[in-house]
């Protein structure tokens, strides 16, 4: 019990309080880099049928494509719909979504899913995301 009183009292002291700030940097990390990536969704591009699309660095939410691999958009969703698709175990299931993609799979088969156009770009070639590895 004697223990858990001086851990109480340090922490009410100034050194305490010291280490309480140095705890809460990461946050502060954290909430610029979410800060970054809110702004990297924001739209930039009008897609079309056939546009050639990939992630945009640190947006991908689906195991599939990879980054840098291509996709094409299939088609323009009305509105922004909820993403129902057979990929309904994954944990963004229902997330918003404005187009149908289509990409080739490593067996060669052709997958398509519905994606939110603010986490694609148009194709530029294969390349990895900054600091966001598959």
């Amino acid at each position: 019990m004697s223990d858990a009183l001086s851990v109480i009292a340090e922490l009410m002291s100034d050194e305490g309080e010291e280490r309480t700030r140095t705890l809460g940097t990461p946050f502060e990390a954290q909430a610029k880099d979410l800060t970054d990536r809110f702004r990297a969704m924001q739209p930039e591009h009008q897609f079309k049928p056939g546009d050639l699309v990939q992630w945009r660095g640190g947006l991908k939410n689906c195991k599939r494509p990879a980054y840098g691999q291509p996709a094409v958009v299939l088609g323009l969703l009305p509105g922004a719909m909820a993403d129902e698709s057979s990929c309904s175990g994954r944990g963004y299931y229902g997330e918003s979504a404005d187009l149908r993609v289509g990409f080739t799979d490593a067996e060669g088969d052709f997958m398509s899913f519905g994606a939110s156009s603010q986490r694609m770009e148009p194709y530029s070639g294969p390349r990895l995301p900054d600091d966001h590895q598959d």
